[in-house]
């Protein structure tokens, strides 16, 4: 999965949710299943430190070098994805509203 593809799938979420209740979410896909997981409970004064925060939590979750996507609100108006492939992490900023 791409991470454009778990960016649509996250504004297929929040069409229902409203945006300040939207919750980390991580991907586990594999060739069999797709693992669906959120992280809930994230102090208030902590979500300066979401990033760091959701990256452990997924790198923690996923197995040893195994692919993951991990969505999260990355401020008022925006949320992060960041895939984790083959080694290699890559993320990109979406508004929260989609165009």
């Amino acid at each position: 999965m791409e991470i454009i593809d778990f960016a649509d799938l996250t504004y297929g979420v929040l069409a229902d949710t409203p945006f300040e209740d939207y919750i980390p979410t991580l991907c586990l896909p594999d060739k069999e299943s797709m693992k669906i997981h959120a992280l809930q409970g994230i102090p208030k004064e902590e979500e300066e430190n979401i990033r760091t925060i959701v990256l452990d939590w997924a790198e923690n979750t996923a197995k040893d070098g195994e692919e993951f996507l991990v969505a999260f609100r990355d401020g008022d108006a925006h949320f992060r994805v960041i895939r984790r492939f083959e080694g290699e992490v890559r993320e990109a900023l979406f508004p929260a509203q989609k165009a």
